[in-house]
């Protein structure tokens, strides 16, 4: 998990609960291969905790693993089942009913994919393919419940316009996806560190959040959909540049960004969070 997703992840619990304490750490897997911890995405919500992380096989390569904790202690890791040449960008969300999901990028070259699994609190999982085509798609990531659906973000290249831009695709409950191109999204040159990142409040407002620009300026690009309706605005912080950003939206009208960067080759690396109490019409 990253650092400005445990901040995002504090936020949450910070606005849900009035007094909590870390716990000692928990090991997950016992095993003799590699756990990729930078590769792993965990999710707690009022029914259950579950992570999805990228472990290494005793033969070559790797594979996605989770386990869930229902009742006070973690389950065995298990292999999400079927998945092949997974890459390390997993993320997780939860589906109405206590039912698991992720989302990762299946790395087949430059025809790479963005994939979507769902299952009940014990599985099995059930794999499919959000995008099917011939350019490169990277970065997923996905909301937390929401408003019922499940709402999927990443960065992709724009064949018409010869630029990289962020992709949303939203699943409605037992039907396919439909899927958005940003058409206002500006990644810049070095579009695979973009990295969007997605909340969705409970009345289905879309907030995304990405790097965006170009090296010197790059700044948080935070994108609004509502009523079927995108709008942009370029958060700045007092870093020079923002290399990484995340989003949270709580009680469906609290909006909060957290932006990581620094001021320069070797300088200090700060994190600022701007909020909005409005839905993200107005960010202090």
């Amino acid at each position: 998990m990253t650092l400005l997703s445990i901040v995002a992840c504090c936020l949450l619990i910070a606005g849900a609960a009035a007094a909590m304490s870390l716990t000692d750490p928990v090991r997950l897997s016992f095993n003799d291969v590699e756990d990729r911890a930078t590769s792993g995405s965990i999710l707690r919500d009022c029914e259950m905790e579950f992570a999805v992380w990228m472990q290494a096989q005793s033969t070559m390569g790797w594979r996605l693993v989770w386990a869930n904790n229902f009742s006070g202690g973690w389950s065995t890791p298990e292999p999400i089942e079927p998945v092949e040449y997974p890459d390390y960008e997993p993320r997780v969300g939860g589906i109405p009913g206590g039912s698991m999901a992720a989302v990762w990028k299946r790395d087949v070259g430059t025809n790479a994919e963005i994939m979507y699994g769902h299952a009940g609190g014990s599985g099995p999982w059930t794999v499919e393919p959000v995008t099917t085509n011939a350019t490169q798609d990277v970065s997923p990531d996905i909301a937390d419940n929401g408003d019922g659906r499940t709402h999927v973000v990443w960065a992709g290249w724009d064949d018409v316009g010869g630029v990289a831009r962020v992709f949303y695709g939203v699943r409605e409950v037992g039907g396919g996806w439909t899927i958005e191109m940003l058409s206002d999204s500006r990644l810049g040159p070095f579009w695979t560190g973009a990295a969007p990142r997605i909340s969705v409040n409970y009345q289905g407002v879309v907030h995304v959040v990405y790097r965006g620009g170009d090296f010197g300026e790059y700044h948080c690009h935070y994108a609004r959909r509502e009523a079927g309706e995108w709008s942009y605005e370029i958060l700045t912080s007092p870093n020079v540049n923002d290399f990484s950003v995340d989003v949270k939206v709580i009680d469906g009208n609290s909006v909060y960004v957290a932006m990581s960067g620094n001021d320069g080759w070797a300088m200090p690396n700060r994190m600022y969070v701007r909020e909005s109490h409005d839905g993200g019409t107005n960010f202090n």
